[in-house]
């Protein structure tokens, strides 16, 4: 890294300043990075609570991703992403499998051969709410630490001042 190129903010003022300085996106992009690094912790937990074993867990848990906003650029979410599996010849979406076996019990339906289905014995409950309820201490934590570092990051290639990763 360069070592004439330095960022030294104290107070608000000089961080409004700052900002102004920057290219437009400049904010946007850099809080969208921090956020990241927050959601990162809450994915790795997530993944590491998936409620469902086997090949549907193996899968599921490479399904849970950190999704972005549209319409706010800053915002990451944790969600399951967009997997489609084929089961009996159907395209299936793994998010409303996983979505349908951790909503608990649901009322029993009967089909027209006069089989029941739609009964989910076991809750095993909204395991992303629950790595984020475990993890958001040390998400912000995280979160903080990174801050600087990602604007730094973010200033240099605004500048157009090159680094190393």
């Amino acid at each position: 890294m360069p070592k004439d190129f330095q960022i030294e903010l104290q107070g608000t003022a000089q961080l409004v300043d700052f900002f102004k300085d920057m290219p437009r996106q400049f904010g946007e992009r850099a809080l969208g990075d921090i956020a990241q690094k927050g959601a990162s912790v809450i994915r790795s937990e997530a993944r590491r609570q998936m409620p469902i074993d086997g090949e549907l867990g193996r899968i599921g848990k490479k399904a849970v991703i950190i999704g972005k906003n549209k319409n706010n650029k800053t915002e990451r979410v944790v969600t399951i992403g967009g997997k489609y599996l084929t089961y009996k010849g159907k395209e299936v979406s793994l998010g409303k499998i996983i979505r349908h076996m951790t909503a608990g019990r649901q009322n029993l339906r009967k089909t027209k051969g006069g089989k029941v289905r739609g009964r989910v014995s076991l809750r095993l409950g909204d395991f992303i709410q629950r790595a984020f309820n475990r993890r958001r201490e040390q998400a912000v934590k995280v979160m903080g630490e990174a801050t600087f570092k990602i604007i730094e990051r973010r200033a240099r290639r605004a500048t157009g001042i090159s680094y190393g990763r």
